[in-house]
């Protein structure tokens, strides 16, 4: 928040009920990001997000659908939709779900595009991916972050899902959306990754070509790890 020229933070100790109806900056007159969850429960290995954050909370439809409307009448015609994990959405709200926002987003006039992020594999669901197919304003377009293509690396990750339940993921949304657009994340060296599991990965990307961040695991520098840097650095 800003009150005049000066930045005002607030950090809380924990995490309780959403505060609607706070001041958002934009740099957008055209494009606008709406967060529509706080929070994640999933606990990677490599992420500090649920302990910063807190667990998910979902905000209410009904402001996420006023914020949106107001942002239309102010001219706006994108929205992205905002959340660790998007397909939580609404987990812990009565009888609501990512695919029904996504719907109800879509009917809102005025706005032409909509996008959302991030998306987890092991909970993107095919009502979502209908409501891809089906809903006009929704770009074709899935970020799906894999972070390996080893379903050992995976586990080591707590992701919770295998390389091969990724890939069958991959292909019911082509079977649904022939045309759509996949990125996905992926982490390089992370710890106890073999050349095995590397090569698993890059089998991954070359059948798949679907890239769009590519992060390199450096554990701190000693001398008896500069080998395996140099090694991460070749695989990357």
């Amino acid at each position: 928040m800003k009150q005049g020229n000066t930045n005002i933070i607030e950090v809380w100790e924990q995490e309780g009920q959403i505060i609607e109806g706070l001041p958002v900056e934009r740099k957008s007159d055209i494009k606008a990001f709406v967060t529509i969850m706080h929070g994640c429960n999933n606990f990677c290995t490599y992420c500090i997000v649920p302990y910063t954050r807190g667990r998910e909370r979902s905000r209410k439809p009904e402001a996420i659908i006023e914020e949106i409307k107001d942002l239309a009448s102010k001219g706006y015609k994108e929205i992205t939709l905002l959340g660790q994990n998007v397909n939580s959405y609404g987990k812990d709200l009565d009888d609501m779900s990512f695919a029904k926002l996504l719907r109800m987003v879509n009917d809102i006039e005025g706005i032409e595009r909509i996008r959302f992020t991030t998306s987890h594999p092991k909970d993107l669901t095919e009502d979502v991916i209908l409501a891809i197919k089906e809903c006009n304003k929704l770009c074709e377009h899935i970020h799906l972050p894999v972070q390996s293509g080893s379903t050992r690396i995976l586990s080591k990750m707590n992701r919770k899902y295998t390389k091969e339940q990724y890939l069958e993921l991959v292909d019911l949304i082509r079977k649904h959306i022939p045309d759509v657009a996949i990125t996905t994340d992926i982490i390089v060296g992370f710890p106890g990754e073999t050349e095995e599991d590397f090569l698993e990965t890059l089998d991954l990307v070359k059948r798949y070509n679907m890239i769009q961040h590519l992060l390199l695991f450096i554990q701190l520098e000693k001398e008896h790890l500069q080998q395996n840097t140099k090694i991460k650095y070749q695989r990357i």
